[in-house]
């Protein structure tokens, strides 16, 4: 089952991260995989692991 997130609303998941100030980061995916876990997937076409390095934090700090 999957789940093609919004952007810019309260009512979309959003996971937060920092660039110099707190700003909400909207996945672009949410998946249930078969075995129950949930996958948050976010494409990123064109950017690197600097450019998105802040929002690639954001993910790993909030579990």
């Amino acid at each position: 089952m999957w789940f093609k997130n919004g952007d810019r609303d309260t009512k979309f998941f959003t996971v937060p991260y920092s660039n110099g100030e707190k700003k909400p980061f909207y996945i672009d995916f949410i998946v249930k995989l078969k075995d129950g876990r949930i996958g948050l997937f976010d494409t990123k076409s064109g950017l690197t692991q600097k450019t998105a390095g802040p929002k690639i934090d954001g993910l790993f700090s909030h579990k």
